[in-house]
Order: structure tokens, then C-alpha cells, then sequence
């Protein structure tokens, strides 16, 4: 028995809709067809049962604990499907969108979110270790949460558009957890990953001495035409510094900011302040990877193009420079350390006082 579920006393399941999810989850296929076959849909609460499961579900694994947990159970999740049907960010901004963070839930597409909460139903009570009784418990309390949400607004609580519609295939349970006790969220020097170098206080009044640089400088204080101007004179030189800046720019401004042990919560407020300030179509689960990324952390692979890649590490730089109330001192500090690192692995940016060719 999980010490992590505390259901109510068993109760007989009211609703049509708990009653077949309850054979389903039991792998009591017989009566599974029976009642789905009642379903006409007329009426039906299957829009509110089902993801209020989830909801308790994920708040009972996940409620209290780090969120970057949801990223080992996301990957254990996928490598036992065996198939690449959802996306690892899609997956982790759901159940984080489950657990309250809106913005991440409506950035996956409602038909993708829907079957993705679906599967994350029976994986979730698979990982509480959950047997029938207690899967049973869990939806007599998603019967009683809709009752209280029933009587506190006079009419049946609507359910999420993006909420799957009643599956004619039938999902089963593999009842094997996917976490263990040894799945704790490892700091980046237990997995053998440098500590991020923070570089609070830089090198202060440090302007940048590269071309890159000062295209970087320009994008990320709003100076629009030193930037079209430094854009045009990087691309008459064929260069790919500015890429390779940013990247190093990114990581020093990330780990000028947060910290590796930063809740997850800070780094999504400032995917979403990017996105608010600059671009709606930023994708925040990708933009949050890059950043936990640069803080040692071992992620998903974004899947962005290199041209989204650096877009998204240039708007986010962008929102740092707002945070940073434009001072020009601490943003070229942080792009005059950036140009060191990049210096320090080997790498060679133009400058202005180079000749056309040269580097």
C-alpha cells in the first residue's frame, strides 16, 4: 500500500462515466465494453471525471515535491512506451499544466494534451502503486470533488475542451512503478557535471570587443539600428560568431540569475515574460530545457531548429536585460565574460579591427 495516496473509505462509485474508468484501470475488459456501450455521450461527465483523476493523481506524486522529478518520471514514462507518439516537452508541460501551471498546459495542442492525460492517468496510478480498491478511492474522492464543485456553483462543472473523448481501445496498466526511492533529483556534480560558474559580479564596466558582441550588446538593450547595422556586417562576413556568442552569452546570463537549485516556477516566469514581451509563439517548454540545461541539469532535447534555438536564447537574454533595467555596465560585463569562455575553449571572434577574411 502507497503511503503517498490517502483515499476515503471505499464507497460505491456513483457516475456512469467513474464506474467505467474504474474497470478500465481494473483491466476488467467484459465490463469495461458494457458500460462503455451505455455511454451515449448525452449528459456525460466523462469531461470532468477523467481529468479530475489526473489532477488528484499528479497532485498526490508530485504536489510537495520538486518539480524536476516530473522530468525523470516523464523519462522513465516514454522509454517504457517504446514509441515516439508524444513529445517529452509536451508531456512534462502537461502534467505541470495539471498541477497548475496554465500557461505550459496551453502551450501543447488540445488533441495532443488530451490523449497525453489520458496515458498519464494510468501511468500515474501505476507509479502511486495503486491496487483496484485504491484506484477505486481515488475516483469516489473525484466524485465528491465534483459534487462540492456542483453545489458551490448550481450547475455540473464543465470540463476542459482539450479533455479526451471516451477511447474505443481500451488503455491497461503495466502496475509497476516508474519512480523508485533512489530517483531523487541528482544536484549537476552528481551527475558528473561541473557546478555552474556564477558570475555575479563579472568583470563590472567590461565592454564587449567583438563584432558578435556588440551585435549581442545591441539586440539585448532594444538599439535597434546598431543591431540591423552589426547583423548586416556579420552577414557580408560569413560568420557564425553570433550563434556562437549567443550560446556563451546565454549560459553565463542564466547562471548570473538563478542558481542550479532554482525552483522551476522562476525559470517558467521568465520563458513567459519572453514570451509576453516578445513573441507569443515562443515555445516555453523548450525555452525552460535550454536554461535548466545551462545550469547543469540533464533535460530533453528541445527539438528546436538551430534558427527557433537562437531565437529563443536571444528574447530570453532580451527579458534578462529588462530585469537588469537595461544597465549597460552588467550586460556588457555578461557579454564581455561570455567572449572570454568562448576565447578560453579554443574559439576565435572577429573584431572590429580585423580585416574582411580575416579571424
Amino acid at each position: 500500500m502507497s503511503s503517498l495516496v490517502d483515499n476515503d473509505p471505499m464507497v460505491p462509485l456513483q457516475s456512469l462515466e467513474a464506474r467505467t474508468l474504474s474497470a478500465e484501470l481494473r483491466g476488467d475488459e467484459e465490463t469495461w465494453r458494457r458500460l462503455h456501450a451505455l455511454d451515449d455521450g448525452e449528459g456525460s461527465l466523462w469531461a470532468e471525471v477523467m481529468p479530475t483523476a489526473l489532477v488528484l493523481a499528479a497532485v498526490r506524486r508530485f504536489g510537495r515535491g520538486d518539480l524536476r522529478l516530473i522530468t525523470v518520471f516523464v523519462r522513465k514514462f516514454l522509454a517504457r512506451r517504446g514509441d515516439d507518439v508524444f513529445p517529452a516537452a509536451s508531456v512534462e508541460a502537461v502534467l505541470r499544466g495539471v498541477l497548475g501551471e496554465d500557461l505550459l498546459f496551453r502551450s501543447v495542442e488540445p488533441a495532443e494534451a488530451g490523449d497525453i492525460m489520458y496515458a498519464l492517468l494510468f501511468a500515474l496510478v501505476d507509479d502511486l502503486d495503486l491496487d483496484d480498491e485504491q484506484a477505486d478511492g481515488l475516483l469516489a474522492a473525484v466524485e465528491k470533488q465534483l459534487e462540492v464543485d456542483r453545489r458551490a456553483f448550481g450547475v455540473p462543472p464543465e470540463g476542459p475542451p482539450d479533455a479526451p473523448v471516451l477511447p474505443d481501445v481500451m488503455h491497461r496498466r503495466t502496475r509497476k512503478p516508474y519512480l523508485s526511492s533512489d530517483d531523487l533529483v541528482p544536484s549537476p556534480e552528481a551527475d558528473g557535471i561541473p557546478a555552474p560558474r556564477r558570475s555575479r559580479r563579472g568583470t563590472r564596466n567590461a565592454v564587449p570587443s567583438t563584432l558578435a558582441g556588440r551585435f549581442i550588446r545591441a539586440a539585448m538593450l532594444r538599439k535597434s539600428e546598431e543591431r540591423r547595422h552589426l547583423s548586416s556586417v556579420l552577414k557580408d562576413l560569413g560568420t557564425d560568431d553570433a550563434t556562437i556568442l549567443t550560446r556563451a552569452t546565454f549560459v553565463v546570463a542564466v547562471r548570473r540569475h538563478f542558481s542550479p537549485s532554482v525552483h522551476l516556477r522562476e525559470i517558467s516566469d521568465l520563458a513567459a515574460a519572453a514570451q509576453a514581451a516578445f513573441y507569443p509563439a515562443l515555445n516555453l517548454m523548450a525555452t525552460e530545457f535550454m536554461v535548466r540545461a545551462a545550469l547543469g541539469e540533464v533535460v530533453p532535447d528541445p527539438g528546436l531548429s538551430v534558427h527557433d534555438e537562437i531565437l529563443a536564447r536571444t528574447l530570453v537574454l532580451g527579458t534578462f536585460a529588462d530585469w537588469w533595467e537595461r544597465d549597460e555596465a552588467v550586460v556588457g560585463s555578461v557579454i564581455a565574460r561570455a567572449e572570454a569562455d568562448v576565447a578560453e575553449a579554443g574559439g576565435s571572434l572577429a573584431r572590429e579591427d580585423r580585416k574582411r577574411g580575416e579571424r
